[in-house]
């Protein structure tokens, strides 16, 4: 009930009150589509004809003619788990691609969608641009149902996303983005378990650095790390 109350909150469904929470998903269908509506009007606009809304299909159409469709299941209760809702949220990069952002019963995520070929690229998280345009990098900090880890691609010259990092931590790892340093260089707060370091009131938490060497992206602590409450 709990997971169910915190995502009709997410999708704007607050002011519906306590009683609309404790409703199958289904019964509050019009107030999702309403929402939807209001939120994709505006980047659905700007993007012509190239993104259609056809009730809960989202459909976009690459320059290559590649047609990608986002299917949003709104079922009942005896399926609420199979909840995914897809949103337009508008185009990235001069055009270069499209933002679709999911949510789910449980969790969230953003899709981008190349406008040249259709090639669809999950991310995760807010995408971070480098300064010099070249690298999207993403930190996914979630301790449940979201990707966990950082994740950094290359936009190509042709507009397509070339995956040049990928680490998700096999034990507990909450990676925060705080800035690009120079176009070589990502400033970034870790938070792990604090088991053999902190009390059990207290994260451990350290300063990391992500740098370019050669070819490859390498991480780097900064310093030792420290034990903080909260």
């Amino acid at each position: 009930m709990v997971e169910r109350r915190k995502l009709l909150a997410w999708l704007g469904l607050a002011a519906l009150g306590t009683a609309a929470a404790d409703e199958p998903l289904e019964s509050a269908d019009w107030s999702v589509t309403r929402d939807r509506a209001r939120q994709e009007a505006g980047p659905l606009r700007r993007a012509g004809t190239a993104v259609r809304r056809d009730g809960k299909r989202l459909s976009i159409t690459s320059r290559s003619g590649k047609v990608v469709n986002f299917d949003s299941v709104h079922p009942g209760p005896e399926a609420e788990s199979q909840y995914t809702d897809y949103r337009y949220a508008g185009a990235l990069l001069g055009g270069r691609f499209h933002r679709v952002n999911v949510i789910y019963y449980e969790g969230d995520s953003i899709f981008l969608v190349s406008a040249q070929s259709g090639v669809v690229t999950e991310i995760y998280e807010e995408p971070r641009l480098s300064p010099d345009r070249r690298y999207l990098f993403v930190a996914s900090p979630s301790e449940a149902y979201n990707t966990s880890g950082i994740f950094l691609w290359e936009i190509s010259a042709q507009g397509e996303l070339i995956e040049r990092l990928r680490f998700e931590p096999t034990e507990y790892a909450l990676f925060n983005f705080r800035r690009w340093e120079d176009k070589r260089s990502i400033s970034l707060n870790r938070i792990g378990s604090y088991a053999g370091h902190c009390t059990p009131d207290k994260t451990w938490q350290q300063a990391m650095v992500l740098q370019r060497e050669g070819d490859s992206w390498v991480l780097h602590p900064r310093g030792a790390g420290v034990c903080k409450a909260g």
